[in-house]
């Protein structure tokens, strides 16, 4: 028997923040969403891995409604949101066309 850990990324764009109560945080969690249609598809949010100038620059561009893109790794997901997720930078190569889809996102090996 040979247990055997599949992680996924994908590219999210982060569309909102819950504050952080730690006064060495400034964001607590980034809320991600794909793109389903053209619209937003929320898929969960992450917390872990953002660094505290990371965080700052997030805030400020969620908050002037950039919406940045940004890469996460994942042990999966449960029916509609990302397992473990994990952050790892923000995307600036790309553009809002190139976001993770609903399609990429279904292709996430579903936890049971």
């Amino acid at each position: 028997w040979l247990k055997v850990k599949t992680e996924s990324r994908l590219t999210c764009f982060a569309i909102s923040y819950d504050e952080s109560d730690k006064a060495a945080r400034d964001v607590g969690a980034v809320h991600l969403a794909v793109m389903d249609d053209g619209k937003p598809l929320y898929v969960g949010k992450v917390g872990s891995g953002i660094s505290a100038e990371e965080q700052r620059e997030l805030r400020r561009a969620i908050d002037a409604q950039e919406f940045p893109l940004v890469e996460v790794r994942c042990n999966g997901r449960s029916a509609d949101r990302l397992r473990f997720p994990v952050y790892l930078g923000r995307r600036t190569d790309l553009t809002l066309a190139d976001a993770s889809t609903k399609y990429e996102f279904e292709l996430v090996n579903h936890a049971v």
